[in-house]
């Protein structure tokens, strides 16, 4: 069983996560019944001492209701999954 560790979200990461949820859901600019969901993936480092939210990416956009990924939207993660492993081999989606 492995043992309970913190889990760290980097400043950058969080900034990005807000951004990507501001353009769907907001009070300032937009009205809430036109809000929808929205989706993207975050990128994590497992250290021995913690868990690091190191990077976040949006992805996609749906209704009200749910969102969905096309496979050009996949290809992007991978993409997006290739390019930040070469700085870091240990970051996983």
């Amino acid at each position: 069983m492995s043992a309970i560790k913190p889990l760290v979200l980097q400043a950058n990461a969080f900034i990005k996560m807000i951004h990507w949820m501001a353009e769907f859901a907001n009070f300032d600019k937009i009205m809430q019944p036109n809000w929808v969901e929205a989706m993207g993936i975050i990128f994590c480092k497992d250290t021995p001492e913690k868990y690091v939210i190191a990077d976040a990416a949006g992805i996609t956009s749906g209704n009200l209701v749910y969102v969905e990924t096309s496979p050009q939207q996949v290809a992007e993660i991978t993409r997006i999954e290739e390019q930040l492993r070469k700085n870091d081999a240990n970051l996983r989606i």
